[in-house]
């Protein structure tokens, strides 16, 4: 081991590798956020399943598209999170796994964390993708079909990452 910072001091937000953000919020998401988000589905609590859907960095955030599925008929729908600031409250001599697992609990600290997602998803219209921590203006990916478009037009960016697997099996494409 050496003295030398595994990340150097210049690293930044666009240094930061989207899949292992996603890797490292998936656990927290499983445990945390399903834990505080029980609905009634035929007269028993029950835990929605959340994954990460899509991750955009911007010049100062990333964005976080997360699904939320139930055993309700209209059981699937699509929330939106900023993960602001992460790189400004980490330390630069962080080893990989812990500089990941930071930036995830930022997401989950700040914005989920007793924000309840799954009562402010549409689960009505569930192409939407409800921003509950955005205003109007902010917002510039309205549904799943947007998001989807945007990760096309900038596959060749390292700016986004899309979850292939859960795209594959739970999004239908356009009619």
């Amino acid at each position: 081991m050496t003295d030398q910072p595994i990340t150097p001091p210049d690293f930044g937000i666009e240094a930061l590798n989207l899949a292992l953000i996603a890797e490292s919020l998936t656990p927290r998401l499983d445990s945390f956020t399903a834990s505080e988000n029980h609905y009634r589905h035929e007269g028993s609590w029950k835990e929605p399943k959340f994954t990460v859907v899509a991750l955009i960095r911007n010049k100062l955030a990333i964005d976080a598209v997360l699904a939320i599925e139930t055993e309700c008929e209209q059981g699937l729908a699509f929330v939106g999170y900023e993960i602001m600031g992460a790189m400004s409250r980490l330390r630069g001599d962080l080893d990989t796994e812990t500089l990941y697992h930071g930036v995830a609990s930022f997401l989950w600290a700040d914005q989920l964390a007793g924000d309840y997602p799954i009562g402010k998803a549409d689960f009505a219209n569930p192409e939407t993708i409800s921003w509950p921590t955005h205003t109007a203006d902010e917002v510039y990916i309205h549904t799943v079909r947007e998001l989807l478009d945007y990760v096309q037009a900038h596959a060749d960016s390292d700016d986004v990452w899309l979850n292939d697997e859960f795209v594959k099996r739970a999004v239908k494409g356009p009619k």
